[in-house]
């Protein structure tokens, strides 16, 4: 829905360059809204990244832990 709304507002604004796709998000942001409301907007996207990241080092070390840990140093350890 964002990259539709990006793409409507990059056509209707025909001096706009756009180098980079992955940056849409922010200029729509920051040519629509107030600084304010923009920086909460951004730091969304900084708290869903970094959430993300969270959840896949924690999927990781757990996997590490389950199968790496206990069939090589600990066998007899529990759950």
């Amino acid at each position: 829905l964002v990259g539709l709304v990006g793409l409507v507002w990059v056509t209707g604004h025909p001096g706009t360059q756009l180098e980079d796709g992955e940056k849409i998000f922010m200029l729509l942001v920051n040519a629509v809204f107030h600084p304010v409301v923009a920086g909460m907007l951004l730091a969304a996207i900084l708290a869903a990244v970094m959430s993300t990241a969270d959840s896949q080092l924690l999927v990781s070390s757990s996997a590490l832990a389950e199968d790496f840990y206990k069939q090589v140093f600990k066998p007899e350890a529990s759950s």
